[in-house]
């Protein structure tokens, strides 16, 4: 029996050594594609300009993320949606330190990645998945943003 536990110990403390590491501190970036004018009434007392958007306005989304290691990330797949899980604006896969897919923009510092994912209609809340995949095909775990 005492082998047995062994043995499960090998293979736990292996899957762990050889797994993908997760993106880490993921946040959505959004930007007004359009000027907006802020009424001079609310100017002093805005504390967040978020409030002002409205669902005719259009926004530019990107995503940051940082990795702690860049020595084995073959792709990044990320997915935005206006659902928890969802996947209804962009599903899509950036080759690491490659080309973007068409229409998209990808930019990396050192272990800081952004990745431009378009112009969307503003929604109060996006939701983003992110994950990394190694040159195995081993993908890392799921971590999640909303902008709630």
């Amino acid at each position: 029996m005492k082998n047995l536990y062994l043995i499960f110990i090998g293979i736990v403390c292996s899957f762990s050594v050889f797994a993908q590491n997760a993106p880490s501190d993921v946040h959505l970036n959004l930007e007004l594609t359009q000027g907006k004018v802020i009424p001079t009434e609310v100017m002093d007392t805005l504390t967040d300009p978020m409030i002002l958007l409205t669902s005719s306005d259009t926004v530019s989304i990107s995503v940051f993320m940082v990795t702690s290691d860049t020595t084995t990330l073959s792709k990044i797949h990320v997915k935005l949606g206006l659902t928890d899980g969802g996947s209804e604006l962009i599903q899509s896969t950036f080759i690491f330190d490659g080309t973007p897919p068409s229409g998209l923009v990808y930019f990396r510092d050192e272990n800081v990645i952004k990745l431009s994912l378009g112009q969307f209609t503003y929604n109060q809340v996006f939701y983003c998945e992110v994950y990394f995949e190694d040159n195995s095909g081993v993908l890392s775990t799921v971590t999640k943003y909303s902008t709630n």
